[in-house]
């Protein structure tokens, strides 16, 4: 019977040790700091000729905290700021067989906690829009299905979060050429993060919930804390799109694509940021601030390259010989997750071991007095 008792306190102990863990990693308020190197390196061949740059950095937000974007490079540099970003545009001369580097340095601040604040709500919050058919028929009907309420309340977003991120499954082939809408969606029950947050937006509109888009970047958990993370032609932090949404509570965010990866873990993507969103804004406000940039890249020359997403660039000369080579470093400064784990997990473990040094003065005790 002894022996019974012992494993069943060690099964509870680690049942408690456990839930101290996922406590410390999803419960606990924490910030991540990261520091991000964009570099744009030109190389002109055989041509002397003029070259543009423009790219689109993060500003600070509701739930990130941007350090003042720094740009090194032997040229003009003109800033503009648009809702939720800076549009960097660089403009240079190369001369033949030279190479030319324009670097991009900031710091990004993320809490892991809850998220709410204040802010309009406009009628885009609420009307249709492109990939977005929140007025199309059938979504109109699985809204009123998934609404308890005449005005949507925060337990209906909810409702909504929870089926987009079980409906869905992820593609098990890569995608070219795709447009994910809401109804495509709908229809196919197969989507990448933008088909989910489209497909949570169209029915959180449905049911006057406001809600959009966001665009952004993910930095994985797999960043280890203070190690140099280095990506050419992509970025450590994938490209990301999740969900602001507005109740009765104010606007919040959540990103039902990761709570598609872990339903019984769902709450820790509604309403909390994990430390590891950066948001660049809306997303169709971010395409139309980076259309404008694309276009005045034009007028300085002929494309070079560009990349929507993860980076955000766009790059021409009026050389015909000229490359440009975009690479990118991440350096996790800080994680505070990682010091609530350490001390959770000492202080839990000290609590076991106390727990267990005072059940074995208990029964050393007691065969004393039996033997007495």
């Amino acid at each position: 019977m002894a022996k019974v008792f012992y494993v069943l306190r060690m099964l509870v102990y680690v049942v408690v040790l456990s839930a101290a863990m996922l406590g410390a990693l999803y419960g606990l308020p924490a910030t991540a700091r990261y520091r991000v190197v964009e570099q744009y390196q030109f190389v002109a061949a055989a041509e002397s000729g003029d070259v543009a740059l423009g790219i689109l950095a993060p500003q600070s937000g509701p739930y990130q905290h941007v350090s003042a974007v720094d740009v090194v490079w032997n040229g003009e540099i003109a800033r503009e700021r648009a809702p939720d970003l800076e549009v960097l545009m660089l403009l240079g001369t190369l001369p033949a067989g030279t190479t030319r580097t324009a670097t991009v340095t900031y710091e990004a601040v993320l809490p892991q906690g809850k998220t709410l604040w204040d802010a309009p709500v406009d009628a885009l919050h609420l009307s249709p829009q492109e990939k977005i058919e929140s007025d199309a028929a059938p979504i109109a009907r699985l809204a009123a299905l998934l609404s308890e309420h005449n005005a949507a309340t925060r337990r209906d977003v909810f409702a909504i979060y929870s089926f987009v991120a079980g409906y869905l499954t992820w593609p098990t082939e890569d995608r070219i050429n795709v447009t994910p809408t809401a109804m495509d969606a709908l229809v196919s029950k197969v989507g990448v993060c933008e088909d989910f947050a489209n497909l949570m937006v169209a029915l959180c509109r449905a049911t006057g919930a406001p809600a959009q888009v966001i665009s952004g970047l993910y930095f994985p958990e797999t960043l280890l804390p203070f190690m140099v993370y280095t990506s050419t032609w992509s970025h450590p932090a994938g490209a990301h799109a999740w969900v602001e949404f507005y109740t009765e509570a104010g606007w919040e965010m959540a990103d039902p694509s990761h709570a598609s990866a872990f339903m019984p873990l769902r709450w820790r993507a509604f309403g909390r940021n994990d430390g590891r969103h950066l948001s660049y804004g809306e997303a169709h406000a971010e395409l139309d601030v980076y259309a404008q940039m694309q276009a005045w890249a034009m007028e300085q020359g002929k494309m070079v390259a560009a990349m929507s997403a993860p980076l955000k660039f766009v790059a021409t000369a009026s050389a015909a010989d000229v490359s440009v080579t975009p690479t990118v470093t991440v350096q996790k400064l800080w994680d505070g997750v990682w010091l609530n784990f350490i001390l959770v997990f000492v202080v839990t473990v000290l609590l076991i071991r106390l727990l267990e040094n005072r059940i074995l003065r208990r029964k050393l005790a007691s065969r004393a007095m039996s033997t007495d």
